[in-house]
């Protein structure tokens, strides 16, 4: 039997690699347990009167396949339920009802020390200090789409004064970032900083626009990051909505979306380290943008070497180090507490995004050994290189069974490129109804 013929006859002793439910919830960690395991409450803490009426759920079906062979999606605005920051009503907490009150162990600072901290800010971005605030420069907060355990994402709407009446608004993704009990104002303002830095240098129809930093008031301790807004709400919820997976055609056109968004950034020198559903945010029209750079890592730099052949530029690359992410979504390699290449993560997570996608199920809760369902897919690999058969990939053709199995490889160095995944031929027969 052949080595891909292996993979679609499966032995009938061996169904293979039973999913971790939709509604499992992984164990604890230390790093953050998917909510696709634990869906979200959709309190109605905003009321249909706030949502723009152009946002409004139609008769129309969600994705839709033409006579012609496009495709199109129509995807409805959810505002409770979006999750920018991966994080949506977290811990079951009202959205409607934010923290007025500091947190327990929360430093108050006196007005020079906010000055100082804010020139931190300026100073690190090389940008002329301003006293504007977040009204002033992108309207008014409103609805809370996104809650953390150190912020929260809302809506802001800023009026068009020359429009008739005032009506035409844009909106904006504002994304609220709180100091945390034990952080120094250095370590605070890195944080600020890294994030914004990485998001705001990429420029990319998959990848999410990030417009500002800027403190919430004249006086407030929290500074807050200005993203473009997007109507269609996040990947999860969409795959939450669904019991047996997205439509196969709307999960190839997201996923073609997400290859380009990762190779994009790989290209800048930039390894996303967190890619999951709950951070890539959909347009009402299908357009799909990665969010959420918190993890983000810059891998690749240009420095100045002198050597016997004088001083020339060179090029580095650096490997990271740690836990990132949640759990499912985790890259085996990442729990071996080695150095490892992000990029490899970046792929690696994505396949178990399509995966997601495709039966709404996760394959295992962790990447371990320990875990019975990882265990099985390693068994799988060790029948296929035996050429006999164990198919936990059942329901996909053939390309893209072949395509997961390289960028679902569990050994870094043999796992296939993001650039790799974009040549391979049934990732170009796609179609997708964006534009690269």
């Amino acid at each position: 039997m052949g080595f891909f013929q292996s993979i679609f006859q499966p032995h009938r002793e061996d169904k293979g690699c039973k999913p971790a439910s939709i509604d499992s919830r992984p164990k604890e960690s230390s790093v953050t347990s998917s909510p696709v395991s634990s869906r979200p409450q959709s309190p109605n803490s905003v009321h249909s009167s706030s949502i723009p009426k152009s946002q409004h759920p139609h008769n129309t079906p969600r994705f839709q396949i033409n006579s012609d062979g496009s495709h199109s999606h129509h995807l409805s605005f959810h505002p409770s339920r979006i999750s920018l920051n991966g994080l949506t009503n977290f811990l079951g907490r009202n959205p409607s009802k934010p923290f007025h009150l500091p947190l327990l162990g929360d430093k108050k600072m006196s007005p020079d020390e906010v000055r100082e901290e804010r020139a931190a800010v300026d100073a690190t971005l090389n940008r002329i200090a301003s006293s504007s605030c977040l009204a002033q420069k992108w309207g008014t907060c409103h609805e809370v789409i996104g809650k953390g355990a150190f912020g929260i994402v809302r809506v802001a709407h800023k009026t068009d004064p020359s429009s008739p009446g005032g009506k035409n608004e844009q909106l904006y993704a504002v994304k609220e970032f709180r100091k945390r009990s034990s952080e120094t104002t250095k370590d605070y303002v890195k944080r600020l900083t890294s994030e914004f830095c990485i998001s705001s240098s990429l420029h990319q129809r998959n990848v999410i626009e990030t417009l500002d930093l800027v403190p919430l008031s004249e006086t407030s301790l929290v500074y807050c990051q200005v993203m473009e807004y997007c109507g269609g709400g996040d990947l999860f919820n969409l795959i939450y909505d669904t019991s047996h997976g997205l439509e196969t055609a709307e999960t190839y056109c997201f996923f073609k979306q997400l290859v380009r968004g990762i190779q994009y950034i790989h290209s800048m020198g930039i390894a996303h380290r967190d890619i999951k559903p709950e951070n890539l945010i959909l347009t009402s029209t299908g357009c799909l943008k990665i969010t959420d750079f918190g993890n983000a890592e810059c891998f690749r730099a240009t420095t100045l070497k002198n050597d016997e052949q004088g001083e020339h530029e060179c090029t580095v690359y650096y490997y990271s180090k740690g836990l990132c992410g949640s759990e499912p979504y985790i890259a085996p390699e990442e729990f071996e507490k080695k150095e490892y290449d992000p990029r490899c993560v970046d792929v690696w997570s994505a396949a178990v995004t399509f995966m997601a996608m495709k039966t709404s199920n996760h394959m295992w809760n962790m990447a371990k050994k320990d875990d019975e369902n990882f265990e099985r897919y390693l068994k799988f690999r060790r029948l296929l290189d035996e050429e006999r058969g164990l198919d936990v990939f059942e329901g996909l053709e053939i390309g893209a069974k072949r395509l997961m199995y390289r960028m679902l490889d569990p050994n870094p160095n043999k796992r296939i490129t993001i650039d790799e995944v974009a040549k391979s031929d049934w990732f170009s027969g796609i179609t997708c109804c964006q534009q690269p």
